[in-house]
């Protein structure tokens, strides 16, 4: 997989207040955003994307209002002292970025790597698999804007997106753990109970890092036949960024075997109603949308930021095992966690 940015990115979050799920307390949500706060990412791995505001979500206008400022919609635990942390947040203007950002990709696998880059977790390099690999391709190829049965090992892909960013908060300070975790390692007989009672209790990360905007995303497939063109390009444009921009043919059904729908991913009915009818094309007998027709009209830009809301957009996850102060439970914990992560990732 190539990343193409073609602009420094800065992305970040949005303080909203989020709203306990039904059979939750109020409790679990004193946080507005999870910086600081720790979740077990085996709990759901593998559909752990479904419990944060990142793909968007087939709903019908109403439903949208009604659940726009969800970003995350999980448990979490307060491992750290409140006195001993802040969080640094970092503000954006909120505006489209003019320079897309490209992705090329080699097969599904890496469509996904590409998609979620700018998500790290700690024990990993594949957090992909712990946010979506569980979930039916079906509904990712929805979500990605593709017909199902594009979305898989034999195609190559590229993924082009305008971005929004809005804000990033990460944790500062001298974070300390708190009383209740420090009693939850001591009050075990062995290192093994410790262990379980830690993350039966605290989960297995926490959050360092988080961030949201917004961004619009098409995704386009290409027989394998096509892909030394399409290398040739990425690699030119590494040192000629404006080729890309300029190569609108290898973007369109001359190149391309398939073209998704062009999509706003925090208000995709909105944006299919009011401004994705606007970026249609016509080559011969095939109609397409394309989004560099976007970015060619100041006032659909515009309009598409009206529509605008927030999503997560990135975040960092570091392990529980940074804060452990007892060096044979924080090597105890180490190894559970590192197994746990291989059974996960071998069998997903």
């Amino acid at each position: 997989m190539r990343l193409h940015v073609l602009s420094p990115l800065l992305i970040s979050l949005t303080v909203l207040v989020l709203v306990p799920r039904s059979g939750m307390t109020v409790t679990d949500f004193q946080y507005r955003v999870p910086v600081g706060y720790s979740v077990d990412i085996f709990h759901r791995y593998g559909q752990m994307a479904l419990l944060f505001k990142i793909l968007p979500q087939e709903q019908d206008l109403v439903t949208e209002q009604n659940f726009g400022h969800h970003l995350y919609l999980g448990k979490a635990s307060q491992v750290f002292s409140p006195r001993s942390y802040y969080t640094e947040t970092t503000p954006h203007n909120g505006t489209f970025r003019l320079r897309p950002r490209f992705d090329f990709c080699r097969g599904s696998y890496e469509l996904l790597q590409a998609l979620f880059a700018d998500f790290h977790i700690d024990g990993t390099d594949k957090p992909h698999k712990a946010l979506i690999s569980a979930t039916p391709p079906k509904w990712i190829a929805e979500r990605l804007g593709i017909e199902p049965t594009y979305f898989n090992s034999s195609f190559y892909y590229v993924l082009v997106r305008l971005e929004r960013p809005v804000r990033r908060v990460r944790l500062a300070g001298d974070p300390r753990v708190n009383r209740r975790f420090k009693r939850s390692a001591a009050a075990a007989p062995d290192p093994e109970a410790a262990n379980d009672k830690l993350i039966s209790t605290f989960g297995t990360h926490y959050f360092s890092n988080f961030a949201t905007g917004d961004f619009v995303y098409q995704v386009y497939a290409y027989n394998p036949q096509t892909s030394p063109k399409l290398e040739e390009l990425f690699e030119r444009s590494e040192a000629e960024p404006h080729l890309l921009n300029g190569s609108s043919r290898l973007f369109s059904p001359w190149y391309a075997s398939h073209i998704g729908r062009v999509t706003l991913a925090s208000a995709p009915f909105k944006f299919r109603q009011m401004i994705a009818p606007q970026l249609g094309k016509q080559v011969w007998f095939r109609y397409y949308q394309s989004l560099f027709l976007l970015l060619e009209s100041q006032h659909l830009l515009r309009e598409t930021e009206r529509y605008s809301g927030v999503m997560v957009t990135g975040m960092r996850l570091n392990g529980l095992q940074h804060v452990i102060g007892n060096s044979t439970l924080r090597q105890r914990f180490e190894e559970v966690v590192s197994n746990m992560f291989l059974l996960w990732e071998h069998n997903l």
